[in-house]
């Protein structure tokens, strides 16, 4: 239309040029006039036809879509079992599926031509830890999705698992004046008012894992993530309970669980999870305890924990720690505390090295349920972009993880840590396979 509109006007201004010449003019002026013309002509259409291509037309993208043009390391090809599906959120709400998240082609025109005005929106990426790979991978898929559709992040922040440097951080990036803040909190009572702050500014807000407490969506926080916590100890739960019944072949197993003793969304998960597929799954497994405790102890571990668990229940054939490293404490305990570990199973959430060597030198730990993390960040980075163009996502997302055994741990580990397993963990391996007929 653009194009037959120029051509007109070109045309009309060739016959007022040519009408006002008179049909006195020379014949040379005349044709010069008409060559002058075509050239106008010829440049305007070749600017039309410029113009034509640069209105480009976007197709919607699903989160798989993304995932597999921003990454190559995309867990999405990994061949592993993906936990149980039954994510619930602090207010009770069930989780939409992180397969559910698009951003549609208008939505990806307009953060695209924001970016190309040379003004794009601003983004923060605040995190209370990276000081393990989930958290930092976390992050990655964040900032890294954002920067993909325009979205320029102004900063990364960690506060190194304290809460009071986490208010500090989020303070200061409120003088940065982002339009955005994707981020973990600490702690989500503590941190509450903080964030209902940000949000006065009228800085979009989506958080990881963990939501601050009583803030409204979507007026206050635009989006919530979690890597399925619950479904996550689901997992944990059946494995516990195949291992106990069918591989040690105990009768009437008793199990205990730990948990963190304050309120803390994402950690609770976990046990509620296994605690319900327990329940649900294995009658004659029977649970003795489940004890909270307020962090770690002066000796800077879980273990103190564990010791007077196992003391207070000597019987006792299987453990729950709310994640991985409280586990490796845990197999310590167990083995000072006389339990064998062909006995004895502990499973639980999130995998780092040394917890998969664990599991592959059949030691106490005997299933992990991971965390995907880049993908959690992707799916924070597509409601931070939904957010900013007003139209905010659903307000509870869930990723499932994946359940990692001896069998496939390794691979699960280097995929969704972006990493190359060390060479002691890829001997520990090889090991395992030759032994296992592998």
């Amino acid at each position: 239309m653009k194009r037959r509109i120029m051509l007109s006007l070109v045309i009309i201004a060739f016959i007022v040029v040519f009408g006002l010449s008179g049909i006195s003019c020379k014949s040379e002026a005349a044709e010069e006039t008409v060559a002058e013309t075509e050239e106008t002509v010829a440049e305007t259409e070749e600017a039309v036809a410029e113009e034509v291509e640069e209105e480009i037309v976007y197709e919607d993208l699903s989160i798989l879509d993304i995932l597999e043009t921003i990454t190559d390391m995309n867990s999405e090809n990994l061949d592993a079992p993906r936990t149980r599906d039954i994510a619930v959120g602090p207010d009770g709400e069930a989780g939409v599926s992180y397969k559910e998240l698009l951003l549609t082609g208008e939505e990806i025109a307009a953060i695209r031509e924001k970016a190309d005005s040379g003004e794009p929106y601003t983004a923060v990426v605040a995190w209370h830890q990276m000081r393990s790979q989930k958290d930092t991978v976390q992050a990655l898929g964040a900032k890294e999705a954002l920067e993909y559709f325009g979205v320029k992040v102004i900063d990364v922040s960690e506060a190194h698992g304290d809460c009071e440097t986490h208010i500090k951080n989020l303070m200061t990036h409120a003088q940065q004046n982002p339009d955005l803040i994707i981020s973990v909190p600490y702690s989500e009572k503590a941190e509450a008012e903080t964030y209902r702050k940000l949000a006065q500014d009228g800085i979009k807000l989506v958080t990881v894992d963990l939501r601050p407490y009583g803030l409204s969506y979507p007026d206050e926080v635009q989006g919530f993530v979690t890597a399925n916590d619950r479904g996550n100890g689901y997992t944990c739960a059946e494995y516990m309970g195949n291992w106990l019944l069918d591989v040690a072949k105990i009768e009437n197993p008793e199990v205990a669980a730990v948990k963190i003793s304050f309120y803390h969304y994402c950690t609770a998960e976990r046990i509620k999870g296994w605690q319900l597929g327990i329940e649900e799954l294995f009658p004659s497994i029977k649970i003795v305890e489940i004890a909270g405790c307020e962090g770690r102890s002066e000796t800077g571990t879980y273990k103190p924990h564990f010791d007077a668990l196992f003391a207070r229940h000597p019987e006792l054939d299987g453990c729950m720690p709310f994640y991985d490293y409280p586990a490796l404490d845990a197999a310590l305990a167990a083995k000072t505390a006389g339990f064998k570990a062909d006995e004895f199973c502990i499973t639980t959430t999130d995998l780092n090295e040394v917890s998969v060597m664990e599991m592959l030198t059949d030691g106490y730990i005997k299933e992990l349920s991971t965390p995907d993390p880049y993908t959690v960040g992707v799916s924070a980075a597509i409601l931070g972009i939904k957010a900013l163009l007003g139209n905010p996502g659903p307000p509870f997302v869930s990723v499932q993880g994946f359940a990692a055994t001896p069998e496939n741990a390794v691979e699960i580990y280097e995929t969704i840590y972006r990493v190359d397993a060390s060479p002691e963990l890829k001997q520990i391996y090889d090991e395992w396979k030759a032994a296992n007929g592998g």
